[in-house]
C-alpha cells in the first residue's frame, strides 16, 4: 500500500509548500485538540480533496489526508 502512495506521488510531480511561522509556532501546534478533532479532520479532508493534494498538519495531534481518508496520530509527551 505504501508503495502505491509513493508511486502516485512520483507520477504526479507535486508542488510542495511548507507553511510555517516561527512567531506563532506554539499556538498553531496546539490548534487541533481532542475537542475539535472531528471538525479538523473534516476540514483537512475537504481542503485536500478540493486542492487535489495531500495535507499534513503537525502538532500535538498530527493529521494527514489525501482528501478521501485522514490519518490521525495523537502525540503524548514523554515526562
Amino acid at each position: 500500500m505504501l508503495g502505491t502512495y509513493i508511486e502516485n506521488v512520483r507520477n504526479s510531480a507535486p508542488l510542495v509548500h511548507n507553511i510555517t511561522n516561527y512567531v506563532t509556532v506554539n499556538d498553531v501546534a496546539d490548534a487541533v485538540t481532542e475537542e475539535n478533532l472531528s471538525e479538523a479532520i473534516q476540514f483537512v479532508k475537504f481542503f485536500a480533496k478540493e486542492a487535489g493534494c495531500i495535507i499534513a498538519v503537525t502538532g500535538a495531534i498530527d493529521l494527514v489526508s489525501d482528501g478521501d481518508t485522514c490519518q490521525c496520530n495523537l502525540s503524548k509527551p514523554n515526562h
